[in-house]
């Protein structure tokens, strides 16, 4: 199931990244790589939303007829795109200007790696009290994000906004360095 929403999430990402770079020069903004990753990002949540509902539902039921029959498949959404918005931002943004700043937009696979990492690193800390909302919204639609938020802050302050960080770090900064990473060498070989 994961594979289902991951797959086509960063095909959309990629897609509507290199895309609306591609007329940078015609739409000065779009020479912007955190808000062309903000965009990509957008764009990818709202392709994608229902698929992550499903999984995370899954997760908690064990049963597809169950995380399906609810017809709740874009509850929390709009957290989503408040978290992922940010995260796209600033994983291809940061990888997108590391990559011009430090090789000249074309790195070495070793640098592309390095900066993936780095990339990773900022996106997954800086993002993770959004993330940390939304998942616990998907698991209770019914209740509002603010009455969520207060709830987890009750719990234990900011420190419970990001518990679980370390983990989500470990997963996810290989994850984003590796992705970047491919995506780069087939910009670079493959796709051109």
């Amino acid at each position: 199931m994961n594979l289902a929403r991951v797959i086509p999430s960063y095909a959309v990402r990629f897609s509507v990244f290199g895309r609306l770079s591609d007329y940078k020069e015609s739409i000065p903004l779009f020479s912007n790589p955190f808000l062309v990753g903000a965009l990509s990002g957008l764009a990818s949540s709202l392709a994608s939303y229902p698929l992550e509902v499903i999984r995370t539902r899954i997760s908690v039921s064990g049963s597809l007829w169950d995380a399906v029959r609810r017809r709740r498949l874009f509850a929390g959404c709009s957290l989503t795109v408040i978290e992922t918005m940010p995260y796209a931002a600033l994983s291809l943004g940061t990888y997108n200007y590391l990559s011009r700043e430090w090789f000249g937009g074309s790195p070495t696979t070793l640098g592309g790696f390095t900066i993936g990492l780095l990339a990773g690193a900022v996106s997954t800390s800086v993002c993770f009290p959004i993330d940390t909302l939304r998942r616990n919204k998907m698991l209770t639609p019914s209740i509002p994000a603010a009455d969520i938020f207060s709830t987890l802050i009750a719990q234990r302050g900011v420190r419970r906004l990001y518990r679980g960080l370390t983990i989500a770090l470990t997963k996810s900064v290989p994850t984003v360095a590796i992705t970047l990473t491919v995506n780069q060498y087939l910009l670079d070989n493959v796709l051109t």
